[in-house]
């Protein structure tokens, strides 16, 4: 997945498994943490490779895993503006790859970063005039 879309999917899901292994506490956090690193997943990578993250839960930690898998696909429904439409039960590797598709195809972006987005300065306003946009003098520019 290239481009900002892909990006912001893939930061949303790193940031909604965050929060998902916080709601399980911290010695949950730290035994998924440490079984991806031997898996070879570094917590930073999480995001471009959650369906091997996926994998792992579901082998190495059973319903804990689900549990784990469930939350982080609610928190990213959520950031999406789209309604929690399954269980615990479903295949949720299915609706993992159903909403990466839905995100990519219908070219969404999350809530924390249209919150960001809103909240940035605009640029033209740390200018002193108009003219200093357009200017080449170094010193004038954002002075």
């Amino acid at each position: 997945m290239q481009g900002p879309l892909g990006s912001y999917f893939q930061n949303t899901v790193a940031i909604c498994f965050n929060v998902a292994l916080d709601m399980m506490g911290p010695i949950v956090r730290e035994a998924v943490v440490d079984q991806l690193g031997k898996d070879g997943v570094q917590e930073k990578e999480i995001g471009p490779r959650f369906e091997d993250v996926l994998g792992i839960l579901f082998e190495k930690f059973g319903s804990t895993g689900r549990m784990i898998v469930f939350n982080t696909l609610a928190q990213v429904c959520q950031e999406y503006s789209f309604p929690v439409d399954f269980t615990h039960g479903d295949p949720l590797n299915e609706k993992f790859v159903f909403l990466k598709d839905r995100v990519l195809v219908d070219r969404l972006t999350p809530r924390h970063t249209q919150i960001r987005m809103r909240e940035a300065p605009h640029p033209a306003l740390s200018y002193r005039s108009i003219f200093d946009l357009f200017s080449t003098d170094s010193q004038r520019a954002r002075a």
